[in-house]
C-alpha cells in the first residue's frame, strides 16, 4: 500500500518536508526512511490521534489533555519529552514488543554473591513481534538508504531513526 507524499492541509494543519520535496506514492516504510511529515501526518489522521495517545500512554512519555493534535506525528507534545524518554520509546521495538522504563543498574551482588539490589523495572506488551519486526526493519533501512545512511559505516545493524526541528533561522534540534 502506498501513501501519496504531498504538500497538505489538514484543518488548517501543513507541515511540509524537508526542503519542500515531495516524492509522490510511496511505501510506509520508504516514507519512515526519509523522515517524511506529510506521511506521517496523514497515518496519525487515518490511525487516529486516540489510538496513537494510547500507544503513548503505556510508555514514560507524558502526554497532557491539550495533546489532541496531528502535531504529535512529528513529535511535537505540550511537555515534550527528554532524549531517555525518546529513546525507551524505540528501545520497545529492539525488545520485541515490550516496554521498560530503562535502569542504568540491573542488580547488585556483594563479595558472597548475595544480591543486595535489583531492579524492579517491569515490562509492557505495547506491540507484537510482528510489528515490532516491520518497523525495526524500516529502522534498519533509514541507515543503509535514508536519512540515517552515515551509521552504515559500521559493521553491524543499527536501527536509526533521525529528526529535525527548525525554523526560519535553520535547525533547533
Amino acid at each position: 500500500r502506498f501513501i501519496l507524499d504531498e504538500k497538505i492541509n489538514i484543518n488548517g494543519y501543513s507541515p511540509s518536508n524537508f526542503n519542500q520535496v515531495y516524492y509522490g506514492y510511496i511505501s510506509a516504510k520508504d516514507s519512515l526512511c526519509k523522515s517524511l511529515n506529510s506521511c506521517a501526518v496523514k497515518l496519525l489522521n487515518n490511525f487516529g490521534i486516540e489510538k496513537a495517545k494510547n500507544y503513548v500512554s503505556k510508555t514514560d512519555i507524558e502526554l497532557t489533555k491539550n495533546d489532541n493534535s496531528l502535531c504529535i506525528a512529528l513529535g511535537s507534545t505540550e511537555k515534550g519529552a527528554s532524549l531517555k524518554e525518546i529513546t525507551s520509546a524505540y528501545n520497545t521495538f529492539a525488545n520485541d514488543g515490550y516496554y521498560s522504563t530503562p535502569t542504568c543498574i540491573n542488580k547488585i551482588d556483594d563479595e558472597l554473591g548475595n544480591t543486595v539490589y535489583q531492579s524492579q523495572s517491569s515490562k509492557t506488551k505495547i506491540f507484537s513481534e510482528d510489528t515490532s519486526y516491520l518497523i525495526n526493519s524500516a529502522l534498519n533501512d533509514c541507515t543503509k538508504t535514508g536519512t540515517a545512511k552515515k551509521l552504515s559505516k559500521f559493521n553491524f545493524n543499527i536501527c536509526a531513526k533521525t529528526g529535525t526541528v527548525g525554523n526560519e533561522n535553520g535547525n533547533t534540534d
